[in-house]
């Protein structure tokens, strides 16, 4: 299910018009439609809004229709994501670390690449073991603490993308690189749109985000 069905069957259930909710949240009126279409994807600090206005947390609001029960994973519930990606040998943690959308925004291209690179392998590693915690009862907090957080992630790193695409270097600072950098810099940039889609791609169904 996507964030925009999910917020629009809440607020519903509250009663709430569209119109209310944009004012609580503090947005334009047709904000809200917007978002409940899928034609605009809210940032992480008007979803966190959206969430308190409807009495609920933004992991609820991102998560998808639960699959048929299966086994849990080998172990039982981990208490958290970090304790998941540690089970499974992952070598790097970015899925548990909070600064993960920092450095998605800050870092230099080439690094940001090899981030996302690194996080489509530890969802790898960990995304069978998530789709039978989400399978399972989520009133464990741990369960859905897990499945909250990883959802909570790959939202913020998508966010965090978002805008990086959006913060264009000035044509004033590029004229200053020469030829050769700014080349490097495009295919870079055109590599690292690529690795986003591919990670968009395999958690779209797990982590209910478009």
């Amino acid at each position: 299910m996507d964030i925009g069905r999910r917020i629009r069957e809440v607020r519903e259930d509250l009663g709430m018009p569209q119109a209310e909710l944009a004012r609580r949240a503090g947005v334009a009126s047709n904000t809200i439609y917007l978002i409940e279409t899928g034609r605009r994807r809210p940032s992480v600090g008007l979803l966190e809004k959206i969430a308190r206005e409807l009495r609920t947390e933004p992991a609820e609001l991102m998560r998808g229709p639960v699959p048929l029960a299966e086994p849990l994973p080998a172990g039982g519930i981990p208490k958290s994501l970090e304790e998941l990606l540690e089970r499974r040998g992952a070598r790097t943690r970015h899925l548990a670390d909070r600064e993960l959308s920092r450095a998605i925004r800050r870092l230099p291209t080439e690094d940001v690449i090899r981030i996302v690179r690194e996080v489509r392998e530890e969802v790898d590693l960990i995304i069978g073991d998530l789709t039978r915690l989400r399978a399972s009862d989520l009133s464990d907090p741990r369960a859905s603490g897990v499945v909250g957080q990883f959802s909570w992630q790959i939202w913020s790193a998508q966010i965090a993308l978002d805008i990086r695409r959006e913060q264009k270097e000035k044509l004033e600072q590029e004229a200053e690189l020469g030829r050769e950098v700014l080349d490097i810099r495009r295919e870079q940039e055109e590599e690292l749109e690529q690795e986003e889609q591919a990670l968009s791609e395999k958690v779209r169904p797990l982590a209910g985000v478009s």
